[in-house]
């Protein structure tokens, strides 16, 4: 693998975020303190030495080419504060019955978002209602492609309450599949 950094008078680096491989450099480079905002499909990182030696690093690595920004970088451009931490809704636990019940298990959407180097820990609707601290005070945002949200009764109180708290602090929401994308629109 023979990856790049461009040389030439450079304002700010930069990586496409076209490629598995580029998420997980992306994610790398930032939780190794390594600067770098966001424009659209596009990572900027500064242009001081420091910074240039751990792109070359990441270069080498990973094979990818990051190229340079001769001018300004774009005004809209949105720093990259660390690593989003993900919660993924699964319906699948560890098991049924004893001390582990209805404990969430890895499953393929979070082994996924672990190789692109997020955090993402598996939960259950299950899990968020009985578990005695709330699971989503540590997470970004949620993964969901699996689990309808919690019906309006008294058996899910706890559970509906956290994702209210979750929503109103700000958390973000990715729906995929059928209840993925209907969970949001049940939640009322």
């Amino acid at each position: 693998q023979k990856g790049s950094v461009a040389s030439g008078k450079a304002t700010a680096y930069t990586l496409p975020i076209d490629s598995p491989t580029a998420v997980r450099t992306l994610n790398g480079l930032v939780r190794d303190g390594v600067g770098a905002s966001v424009a659209g499909s596009t990572a900027l990182f500064g242009a001081d030495k420091a910074t240039r030696r751990a792109l070359e690093d990441a270069a080498r690595e990973s094979g990818l080419d990051f190229g340079r920004l001769p001018s300004a970088p774009p005004a809209g451009a949105e720093p990259i504060e660390r690593v989003p931490r993900f919660a993924v809704f699964s319906e699948q636990a560890t098991q049924n019955a004893g001390p582990l019940a209805g404990q969430p298990r890895v499953d393929q959407s979070t082994w996924v978002l672990r190789e692109l180097g997020f955090d993402a820990k598996p939960i259950t609707t299950a899990f968020l209602n009985s578990s005695p601290t709330d699971p989503l005070a540590d997470v970004d945002l949620i993964y969901n492609a699996a689990s309808n949200y919690p019906a309006n009764n008294a058996n899910n109180a706890n559970s509906r309450a956290r994702l209210a708290a979750f929503f109103a602090n700000g958390g973000g929401y990715v729906g995929g599949q059928l209840n993925g994308a209907n969970f949001l629109t049940n939640g009322a």
